[in-house]
């Protein structure tokens, strides 16, 4: 769902089950966020996301932002030339 007075790429919201994106990213900021905000989805619960963020943590050193960045980082090219793959095939 975009998100209009969103300031930073993306985040996921727990409680809706939704990622909220910023209007007017590029194709790769799009997809790395999605990548970023899906491992949220997969992999973590708000109590385990909030508990690193009570202890002090902050988004730099948080592993599970740490984590994401870093699966959306690996997966990036791989996912942007699926998507070129497929534009291809639409052209038709």
């Amino acid at each position: 769902m975009y998100d209009p007075n969103l300031e930073d790429n993306g985040w996921y919201n727990f409680s809706k089950d939704t990622i909220f994106l910023r209007v007017g990213l590029s194709t790769t900021e799009l997809t790395k966020t999605v990548i970023h905000e899906y491992q949220h989805y997969l992999k973590h619960s708000v109590k385990a996301f909030e508990t690193h963020y009570n202890l002090g943590r902050s988004y730099t050193d948080h592993p599970f932002e740490i984590e994401a960045e870093e699966t959306a980082l690996r997966d990036l090219n791989e996912c942007l030339l699926n998507l070129n793959e497929k534009e291809l095939e639409w052209e038709y």
